[in-house]
């Protein structure tokens, strides 16, 4: 696929819109990942997000591997970045949450909500090849 994956133009849209809850870290989500992710490779799958880029180059995934529990995914992108929370060994997130400039929200993840843990930002590293 060319360019940014399809639900990173889902997750501007729906903040933009007011698809999500708050400008906090932590809030309802307006979906499910069984919505959001669907079963086309590489959409929220783990292993599709992290396969290591061509030897010698970097892409804008960073990952943290111990994250409150989670491991995160972060696609920084220039005025917006998404976090696809995973529990260690799952291939499918838990959540995946979504900030556009200033504001930050769940998209997709439990129906009572999601609440970002704390990650301390020298936790992520950038996805690099070999």
């Amino acid at each position: 696929m060319k360019g940014r994956p399809w639900w990173t133009l889902v997750a501007a849209a729906l903040v933009a819109c007011g698809g999500s809850s708050s400008s906090s870290p932590s809030g309802t989500c307006s979906n499910s990942t069984a919505e959001v992710c669907p079963t086309e490779p590489g959409a929220c799958d783990y292993t599709a997000l992290t396969t290591p880029p061509p030897a010698g180059q970097c892409v804008m995934f960073f990952i943290n591997p111990d994250c409150g529990g989670y491991v995160v995914v972060q696609d920084h992108g220039v005025d917006a970045n998404t976090y696809f929370y995973y529990t260690p060994g799952s291939s499918q997130p838990v959540a995946v949450v979504s900030q556009v400039l200033q504001r930050r929200g769940c998209i997709a993840g439990p129906a009572h909500g999601f609440t970002e843990p704390s990650c301390a930002p020298e936790g992520f590293k950038q996805l690099c090849g070999p």
